[in-house]
């Protein structure tokens, strides 16, 4: 949790949201949006252990997206299906009623992450 119980790093004036974190049998992998660019920006980081440090890896992904949610199974492990990661994302436009959730996936789940459909 690092210093002060800090997870992950504050980008600017507004506190990154709702990480999802899953252990991909290597390390960790942390997903979390941002509020604080506009559109809305997911990022990944990655770390050995939960107390980090944790490190951005690659750059930001599903600008406009937030929210992402990993498909697990009963467990919680991270699983694949035809040889993908499934991920979800919901698109939000400043009306709760446009609120649409969208289907990504990518080969890895540290990043490479598809155009949501």
């Amino acid at each position: 949790y690092g210093r002060s119980n800090v997870l992950a790093v504050n980008r600017g004036s507004a506190v990154d949201g709702e990480p999802f974190i899953v252990w991909d049998g290597s390390q960790y992998v942390m997903y979390i949006f941002s509020t604080d660019t506009s559109p809305v920006t997911n990022y990944t980081y990655t770390a050995d252990s939960l107390e980090g440090p944790w490190t951005q890896s690659g750059s930001a992904f599903l600008a406009g997206f937030h929210k992402f949610a990993l498909l697990v199974d009963e467990s919680g492990d991270p699983v694949q299906v035809a040889g993908k990661f499934h991920g979800y994302v919901v698109k939000y436009d400043g009306t709760i009623a446009s609120k649409e959730i969208y289907h990504t996936e990518s080969s890895t789940l540290a990043g490479g992450w598809s155009t949501p459909t």
